[in-house]
């Protein structure tokens, strides 16, 4: 017998199991589990099949050669090849059985000796024991077909459940693989790409691939900076609840980022972007700042003074010192929050380090143009203060406040020449400096080797407010417009008005000319008691011997004050 009968042999049973003898596509089924065999076997079969005539196959085939043929052909074992001479046996009668299976022993004695013991018993128990029925064979090739089918489907759902997974999961591939890009973390740094795959991740919906491709448009990372992009982005990934591309939008509008700026927006996007679960990590230092701003002054309905103190103290954590001076002027004026001035000067001690500014030595000619008391002055390194001090900073320091015109953040008057200086040595104790002042009375000295706080003198002032090497020789501190700089007469309303409210001169101090007179150090002559104070104040007239200039002099006795009198501190400079 050929090997390609016994494939159609192996193929028949199986059809025969399944109950498919005369179906139409018997010989699709034959053709299935015999590829090898020879056409004229294949049609012989199928003409068997079509005709029903099983046994007649069966009973032209020797049974004892195609057991010998299965044996053979390494079948041995297989319970396929006992079912191909059983399926003879039954066809042909029970009396080929020991035939068949005498042609099949080879080891397996015992099996086989008992299949052939059996042969002419009534119901032979061998075919209960190795499922020999019919039936029993039919339910064991139907279980096969309903396992292989079940395996099929598992496979196939494996693949569907793969496909849903591969699209589910495609955004966030795309994403990381443009992270990675722009980055240069495992992939090398290609920016135009990274924007590709942000692209690619956006048009997949990833609300998050929207938010960065945004940034790179907004801070003109590999790609020109383009504010209107940005925004098409961030608004793009905001409509799809992205909390930090709401928050990327608020920074627009509070900086004025190729939009008008707008803190009522602002305010509301921001309301959006908490409500949305914005983590307050995404701000950086600056932004926390402008955030509790919002908060203390109320812009679009925001007012929680709480929420400003929580703001400001996460920015001022981060070094922030505008947030330093607000948390501290919260603390002196009590608003929002309990008075407390060992907290107020904890924080006002912490900006001054910010507000100081240093000042490079030189060379200057001191007094003004028609003065005949002009001098040559040489100078070494030292720092001034950007403002005047201001009334919650002395109050917080001293625990009084004696000035007329009252306002935190306006400049403190009618302070003396010596409260100025106790003032300075209260607050190097408290900023844990060395004092510069000892001795009391008309006996005070200033120890200038000291880092604490101090006077400036009247030449360090007078340098100072020509802004030293960066001077453009402008008559009034920072401009030749008095308007611009200063708060005098014609525009004061006769009053103080908060520090950092007019245009600084080219090296940022602020009002150097007028808002309040400022004492120095200096007495106006060896002879006498009288203390030097320069720069003009909000009583001066322009035209009256140009007081605001940068040369005006003037000078009182130390233990007397006015409402125009204020001071700005100094410290030398330390290597």
């Amino acid at each position: 017998m050929s090997k390609g009968l016994v494939d159609i042999l192996n193929a028949l049973i199986a059809v025969k199991g399944v109950g498919c003898l005369n179906r139409p596509d018997s010989w699709r089924l034959v053709s299935d589990y015999a590829p090898q065999a020879d056409e004229a076997d294949k049609r012989k079969a199928v003409m068997a099949l079509k005709s029903g005539a099983f046994r007649e196959f069966f009973v032209a085939s020797d049974a004892a050669d195609a057991a010998a043929r299965l044996k053979r052909e390494t079948f041995w074992g297989d319970d396929l090849a006992w079912d191909v001479v059983l399926s003879f046996a039954e066809a042909m009668g029970m009396d080929a059985l020991p035939t068949a299976a005498e042609a099949l022993i080879s080891g397996d004695g015992g099996r086989n000796a008992e299949i052939v013991k059996n042969t002419d018993a009534e119901e032979p128990p061998v075919f209960v024991r190795y499922g020999l029925d019919a039936r029993r064979r039919r339910a064991n090739v139907a279980r096969r077909v309903i396992r292989r089918a079940i395996v099929v489907m598992m496979v196939l759902a494996a693949f569907a459940a793969a496909a849903l997974a591969c699209y589910a999961f495609r955004a966030p591939l795309m994403l990381r693989c443009a992270d990675m890009l722009r980055s240069g973390r495992i992939l090398p740094r290609d920016l135009a790409r990274a924007l590709l795959w942000y692209t690619r991740a956006a048009d997949a919906g990833s609300a998050e691939a929207m938010t960065a491709a945004g940034k790179m448009f907004e801070v003109g990372d590999g790609v020109p900076q383009d504010y209107a992009e940005a925004m098409k982005w961030y608004s793009k990934a905001a409509d799809a609840g992205e909390a930090v591309a709401m928050y990327r939008i608020v920074r627009l509008f509070l900086y004025g980022l190729g939009v008008a700026q707008d803190e009522d927006e602002a305010a509301a996007w921001y309301a959006k972007a908490v409500a949305a679960g914005l983590d307050p990590a995404e701000a950086d230092a600056e932004d926390a700042f402008r955030i509790g701003l919002l908060y203390y002054r109320g812009e679009g309905g925001l007012q929680d003074y709480v929420m400003a103190l929580e703001w400001y103290s996460r920015a001022a954590d981060m070094g922030n010192f505008d947030a330093m001076r607000e948390l501290a002027m919260m603390y002196a004026e009590g608003e929002g929050v309990e008075r407390n001035w060992s907290e107020a000067v904890r924080w006002f001690v912490k900006c001054l380090e910010d507000e100081m500014v240093m000042v490079e030595g030189g060379s200057f000619t001191m007094g003004g143009s028609s003065s005949v008391n002009r001098v040559e002055v040489l100078l070494d390194d030292f720092m001034i203060a950007e403002t005047e001090v201001t009334q919650a900073l002395y109050e917080s320091v001293m625990g009084k406040n004696p000035s007329h015109f009252k306002g935190a953040r306006r400049p403190a008057e009618c302070i003396s020449w010596y409260d100025a200086v106790e003032f300075c040595n209260k607050l190097s104790e408290a900023s844990g400096l060395e004092k510069c002042y000892s001795g009391s009375g008309n006996n005070i000295i200033c120890d200038f080797s000291k880092n604490g706080y101090r006077l400036p003198t009247k030449a360090e002032w007078e340098y100072a407010a020509r802004a030293g090497v960066k001077s453009k020789g402008f008559k009034y501190s920072g401009s030749n417009d008095i308007g611009e700089v200063a708060w005098y007469w014609d525009n004061s309303d006769k009053q103080t008005h908060p520090v950092k409210s007019k245009k600084p001169n080219e090296i940022g101090l602020y009002d150097m000319s007028g808002n309040v007179w400022e004492w120095c150090w200096d007495l106006y002559s060896s002879s006498g008691w009288y203390r030097v104070y320069r720069g003009g104040g909000w009583g001066s007239y322009a035209g009256y011997a140009d007081r605001c200039s940068v040369s005006s002099l003037d000078c009182y006795y130390p233990s007397r004050s006015y409402d125009d009198l204020g001071f700005r501190l100094a410290r030398s400079a330390k290597d």
